[in-house]
């Protein structure tokens, strides 16, 4: 008797449990499903994002291997654009501390990342004020930064981040 109320018990918590595992997995496959209509700033549908582990002692070996590899990825047929970025998108990029000595706004952090020029372009992103990062721009050029909306909001008021200081680090 005790057997069977035991089998019985057992039963009612694995019920419990796949009911709960059942809730949390088509949870999980409609935020998926909500997640990939999310717009998030750029041409999914067309981009290919590859991760080239390198092991160079020095950065300039490292510098030359990318190179080597981004000239290949740029020739191969059907690739209309190609750039190079320290990090793959969103994935352990910089964090740094940025203010705007005008601005009243508490300081906030930002994701960085070493990119080549046509990094944004090659996303599909869209410019709606300003200019992008340009082959010519330099260490000794003045200093140009891409700021989304979001940052703008944050210590500008719509339209005027352009030609404004920002204080980073």
């Amino acid at each position: 008797r005790s057997a069977h109320a035991l089998r019985r018990a057992l039963l009612v918590v694995q019920s419990a449990i796949f009911a709960v595992l059942l809730t949390g997995a088509s949870a999980y496959v409609l935020s998926l499903r909500r997640a990939s209509r999310v717009n998030v700033g750029f041409d999914v549908d067309s981009v290919m994002v590859a991760s080239i582990p390198i092991a160079a002692d020095d950065r300039e070996r490292a510098k030359e291997l990318m190179s080597r590899a981004y000239q290949r990825v740029a020739s191969l047929p059907g690739v209309a654009s190609a750039s190079l970025g320290y990090m793959e998108p969103w994935a352990n990029n910089t964090m740094q501390n940025i203010s705007v000595p005008s601005s009243t706004a508490n300081p906030d952090y930002v994701m960085f990342d070493e990119v080549t020029p046509e990094y944004l372009r090659t996303f599909g992103v869209k410019m709606k004020a300003g200019r992008w990062f340009e082959p010519s721009d330099n260490i000794s050029s003045p200093f140009v930064i891409v700021v989304n909306e979001a940052l703008e909001r944050t210590f500008w008021q719509p339209g005027q981040a352009i030609g404004k200081c920002i204080r980073i680090g």
